[in-house]
């Protein structure tokens, strides 16, 4: 009896070392989800702010572009300002030099909306910003460590049933050998499983 309480007892600090370690991984994880969840947040605020501030400038110069069209036009028209035209052609080149060009669809539009998938795309080279596979990682880890403290709930329950064996009579010591026996079993095959993956 003093034997099998000791294979018990050892056997339940194993399965309690394995649910530690299983939910140590599931911190883990976690806080590398939380990590890529910030990454993911700060690349999505900088990258906004980058091109809604090229996008700003994309409309001054636009404006500027239908200004210098009108005026180019009164002056087909009979108008005599030289100087005003190349002016604003001068303030027009400076404006389209101010703004990323290679976000310029061919009808003149700005696509705003590659320039933050491309933003996104170069931090995603650069850092974790997918928290999606770490937070499924910890649930796994979770799922795990908390499978693993029933299993050890069973081994606890065997080993009081083994210590119950001295102070029952001897029509229920059997009783309690059997069941406390196909418990402890049970839990550590259930232990094993849940280990490899199977369960």
């Amino acid at each position: 009896m003093a034997l099998l309480i000791a294979f018990v007892s050892v056997a339940g600090a194993v399965v309690a070392w394995r649910a530690s370690l299983a939910s140590g991984s599931s911190s883990d994880a976690d806080l590398a989800g939380l990590r890529a969840s910030i990454n993911l947040t700060e690349t999505r605020a900088i990258g906004a702010v980058n091109a809604y501030s090229s996008y700003g400038t994309y409309v001054r110069y636009y404006q500027n572009r239908q200004l210098v069209s009108a005026i180019q036009s009164n002056f087909n028209e009979g108008g005599d300002d030289v100087r005003l035209i190349a002016e604003s052609q001068d303030a027009l080149v400076l404006a389209q030099s101010a703004f990323p060009n290679q976000y310029l669809n061919r009808d003149g539009t700005y696509n705003i909306q590659r320039q933050l998938g491309e933003a996104l795309a170069d931090a995603a080279r650069k850092k974790d910003i997918n928290p999606d596979p770490h937070y499924v990682e910890a649930d796994v880890f979770r799922s795990q460590a908390d499978k693993l403290l029933i299993a050890l709930t069973a081994l606890v329950i065997s080993l009081v049933f083994y210590t119950l064996i001295e102070v029952v009579s001897d029509r229920l010591r059997y009783v309690l050998v059997t069941a406390g026996s196909v418990l402890a079993i049970a839990s550590l095959v259930g232990a094993f499983l849940i280990e490899t993956g199977r369960l």
